[in-house]
């Protein structure tokens, strides 16, 4: 079993409750059921991180009320630890998720929720068994929690791999402008990113998505990775080679929480194949790379064929035929 005290991935950013449909409206009504399940990228990703095998943390801050005591739940029967994450009456977020032949579709409720209001004084510091931290964005445009990210970030840089998803939301925040100074100050920090197609048309509309990607390298991150849906995802680094993938063709249900189990897979394959600091990344081999994405967009695609965001448990990821061998 994983130890909850010396965790290899940790995850930063919004614990919010989804509400999704439960159902189909009735005929001639407007109204459909929704039922609430625990949702949020970093929690989608540390869940997603858990159930391979991986030993993780939620660095946030969590409601007290139902909705939060859900999240917290979820977290640790998935084996997440919330040890260093903390708690406030302030309500937790909400989304209402509506899927359309575009993707995933997602209104919020967030304004003073708990998680944007994370202001742990001191600052956390984890273990030396740390080998990654995901940044989702949510959480990152707003004071104080903004800050607490970065600073919690900034003081484990040197020896942790920063993973950033940006994690692009235009019904939360349309103003491009805002997304862009909430990257401008964190992809410094960031060693690499980990960016949908979707994201980049609405951070750059009408321009090619590895061009907008190169504009995360050039503003300070190492390595951009393009998750593409079915046509799998694309790497491109600094001064190397690019790397593409493909993904495993599967009966889709829905694609919510497909990005954020791509992301918990992909640092499980890195840790699990001798990741310890951030200069490691450099290392790596376009072979590697493959090898990587592959696992990762193979428990995405996993989880695209189920309802909800529900990653595979490490027997169905090593059980799937596609994976190399």
């Amino acid at each position: 079993m994983p130890d909850s005290q010396s965790p290899t991935i940790a995850v930063l950013g919004e614990a919010i409750v989804d509400f999704v449909p439960n159902g189909t409206a009735r005929p001639g009504r407007r109204e459909m059921p929704m039922r609430a399940v625990p949702g949020g990228s970093p929690l989608n990703t540390a869940v997603s991180a858990a159930r391979l095998g991986q030993s993780v943390a939620a660095l946030t801050q969590f409601s007290t009320d139902a909705f939060g005591e859900l999240l917290v739940q979820h977290l640790h029967d998935n084996g997440v630890s919330t040890q260093w994450a903390s708690r406030s009456d302030d309500p937790c977020a909400l989304a209402f998720v509506v899927e359309t032949p575009e993707g995933a579709q997602f209104t919020f409720r967030g304004q003073g929720s708990a998680d944007v209001r994370w202001d742990p004084q001191p600052r956390p510091v984890l273990p030396p068994s740390m080998r990654f931290f995901q940044l989702s964005s949510l959480t990152s445009f707003d004071e104080p929690s903004a800050s607490a990210n970065y600073d919690v970030l900034s003081a484990h840089q040197d020896r942790v791999t920063v993973l950033l998803d940006p994690t692009v939301r235009p019904a939360l925040v349309p103003d491009r402008a805002r997304w862009w100074t909430f990257l401008e100050r964190f992809l410094p920090l960031a060693h690499m990113v980990k960016a949908s197609d979707q994201d980049l048309e609405f951070l750059a509309p009408g321009v090619e998505p590895m061009a907008a990607a190169q504009r995360f390298i050039d503003l300070g991150a190492q390595m951009v990775i393009v998750t593409m849906g079915g046509d799998g995802a694309h790497l491109i680094r600094l001064s190397h080679t690019a790397v593409h993938v493909h993904a495993p063709r599967v009966e889709v249900v829905d694609t919510v929480g497909a990005g954020d189990t791509f992301a918990g897979a992909l640092m499980t394959w890195l840790v699990e194949h001798g990741h310890h600091v951030p200069t490691d990344l450099a290392a790596r081999s376009d072979d590697d790379w493959v090898e990587a994405m592959t696992f990762a967009a193979t428990a995405a695609a996993i989880t695209c064929t189920r309802a909800g965001a529900d990653p595979p448990t490490r027997a169905e990821l090593d059980a799937w035929p596609s994976l190399l061998s």
